[in-house]
């Protein structure tokens, strides 16, 4: 377990900070990186992961992941992948660099066993060209479940439980948000190839969805999952709404 006031997750760097710092002191962790639910927090690149370490539970006031660079992706190994759980004030994932398909992200996916689940608390979660996955290549997706006043996906960003290729289903994903904006091509997916398609509940007052993004539990050759997204409030107009000049 990681517990902080502020855990920053840094631009790739030689530095190393020990991971026993005591509650309300600053822990600062190098190089930009995804948390990879198969082993205690990890911030550094070609990393195999031992998929006998137990889960995360991250509990702090900032989490900000940028600049993740695509030749620094972990190897999600071969054993199932644990469960990442995160209670945050702010969650920022985010990449600037141009040439770089993915930004930072938070993982619990994993390649011939099934996805992890993650499970996120936070006011706000921000993400630009970055992901949250719990996604199988050969096996069932993991769940997410968000519980956020804000959740905002911009620039070709994704939250994901798809599974790309076996008859393992996608798995489900619940957000709980007031607000859910999801523009610039970016997509909510539990998607599944021979399998069923996961489930997409989402709770919210406003989801503000470009034209060029999506949200989809289908399957190709199996049974499609549901997307249901409601409103709290019966008496506010939920759907598409102008985007407010900041936010």
């Amino acid at each position: 377990m990681v517990t902080t006031d502020l855990l920053t997750l840094l631009s790739r760097s030689d530095q190393n900070q020990p991971f026993n710092k005591p509650l309300n002191q600053l822990l600062t962790l190098p190089i930009a990186c995804y948390l990879v639910a198969q082993m205690p927090l990890v911030c550094s690149a070609q990393i195999v992961p031992d998929n006998t370490l137990s889960n995360n539970s991250i509990v702090t006031a900032t989490i900000s992941v940028s600049n993740f660079q695509s030749n620094d992706r972990l190897d999600p190994g071969l054993g199932e992948a644990g469960d990442i759980e995160i209670v945050a004030n702010s969650i920022e994932l985010s990449n600037s660099g141009a040439d770089t398909p993915n930004g930072g992200g938070i993982t619990a996916s994993n390649f011939s066993a099934g996805g992890g689940n993650i499970t996120i608390s936070a006011n706000q979660i921000k993400t630009d060209r970055s992901t949250i996955t719990a996604t199988s290549e050969l096996s069932g997706g993991g769940d997410i479940d968000i519980t956020s006043d804000l959740l905002f996906l911009s620039n070709q960003s994704a939250i994901s439980t798809s599974v790309n290729d076996s008859t393992g289903g996608g798995g489900d994903i619940k957000i709980n948000s007031d607000f859910v904006v999801v523009v610039e091509n970016s997509n909510i997916t539990a998607n599944a190839i021979f399998g069923p398609g996961g489930n997409i509940l989402i709770t919210t007052q406003g989801l503000f969805l470009s034209p060029d993004s999506q949200i989809t539990a289908s399957s190709e050759f199996g049974v499609d999952g549901v997307v249901n997204i409601s409103n709290p409030d019966p008496t506010q107009n939920l759907g598409l709404v102008p985007l407010p000049a900041t936010i």
